[in-house]
């Protein structure tokens, strides 16, 4: 079992659409992950829209963070005052 991971919207979405070609084999492989499942604010926004064709879908992934199968593993208003140097100029500045 992986110990952890951070997961993308497109398998997040295939995850939680029975309609996706790529849905059983994400679902498979989500079975091999420990929770919880890692992402970034940007990545639960992307999904619910892409999600919108499916209100039960996106109750699913609401859920998966109420249970905390899903964890908000990366705040960007916490980063970003530290990412804004490191952009600038990553020779004189540690990211985080």
């Amino acid at each position: 079992m992986t110990q952890w991971a951070i997961v993308d919207s497109g398998p997040l979405v295939a995850f939680l659409d029975r309609r996706e070609k790529c849905h059983a084999w994400v679902a498979e492989q989500v079975h091999h992950l420990a929770t919880p499942i890692l992402v970034c604010e940007p990545v639960l926004v992307e999904t619910a829209f892409l999600l919108a064709r499916s209100p039960a879908a996106q109750d699913s992934l609401l859920g998966l963070l109420e249970n905390e199968t899903l964890k908000i593993a990366l705040i960007w208003a916490t980063i970003f005052p530290k990412f804004v140097p490191c952009a600038k100029n990553t020779a004189t500045h540690r990211c985080l």
